[in-house]
This record gives structure tokens, C-alpha cells and sequence, in this order.
């Protein structure tokens, strides 16, 4: 067995419409699905199963075979949590690869959005940021050079 790739990763989030406004309209992913769908016959992977059902939209990022997608999920009333840092267990961030990191810091600054850490150069010769997104998780945007 070989993974060849991820195939998706999913976030669980407060609130749609600002997470959408932040992966779809200022990151450019596309809209593939928006559904409402029940969650009853996945019920031991939901902390919350009572709530019954999800609304879970797909969107997709990149060109061709290396193209991926994001599940942006939202339960009846928001989900709870508070997303984790750098230094605490679970997955901590993501991180794209971008043409031009100062351009998307830019960008997501005058949108509104907070820069968690500022365009900096990498020891490779390249830039790097990170960037909260509507319910704080970290986005990291890495430009190679």
C-alpha cells in the first residue's frame, strides 16, 4: 500500500458564510458541492450525532492531478471548539503552496482577515505566513522561491 496523495481534508466551522468568503471568495477555491445531508449513519464519528444532520460544501483548489479539496462542514448551530496552536496535539495547521505570499497577506488584510504571523523569508530563499481564518485555525501560505 502507497498513499499517493491527500484527498481531501475537512474543518468544522462556527459559521458558512464566513468561511466561505475566506476559502472561496478571497483564496479562489471553487465551489464543487454544498449539501445538507443526514448524519445518522455516521453517527460514531460525530461527537454530537443528535444533531441529526450537516451542511458540508467542496471546495476544490489547484489544477489537474494535483488538484485537492477542502470539506467545509457546519452543524445545526455551529460547531463547538476553539482551534489549536502550533505547540498542542492534533493537526495544527495548513499549509498551501502560493506564487506570492506577501501578495495573499496583502489581500487578506485589507479583507479583514488577521495575519498570525507576517510574510517572512524561509531559510530556502522563499516567504511564508500564516493567517487565521474566520474561526482562527492557521493558514500557512508558502511561496518556494
Amino acid at each position: 500500500m502507497a498513499i499517493r496523495r491527500i484527498e481531501h481534508f475537512a474543518i468544522a466551522v462556527k459559521d458558512m458564510e464566513k468561511s466561505l468568503r475566506f476559502y472561496r471568495d478571497l483564496l479562489g477555491m471553487k465551489l464543487h458541492s454544498d449539501k445538507i445531508s443526514s448524519i445518522e449513519e455516521h453517527a460514531n464519528i460525530f461527537r454530537d450525532a443528535s444533531k441529526g444532520k450537516r451542511r458540508h460544501v467542496q471546495l476544490a483548489y489547484g489544477e489537474g492531478p494535483g488538484q485537492g479539496m477542502v470539506v467545509v462542514t457546519e452543524m445545526p448551530g455551529g460547531s463547538k471548539g476553539t482551534p489549536i496552536m502550533l505547540d498542542e496535539v492534533g493537526i495544527s495547521h495548513i499549509s498551501f503552496e502560493v506564487d506570492d505570499v506577501p501578495a495573499i497577506a496583502e489581500k487578506a488584510k485589507a479583507a479583514g482577515y488577521k495575519i498570525a504571523e507576517a510574510p517572512f523569508k524561509t531559510p530556502t530563499g522563499g516567504y511564508s505566513c500564516y493567517i487565521a481564518d474566520p474561526d482562527g485555525m492557521l493558514v500557512q501560505f508558502q511561496q518556494l522561491k
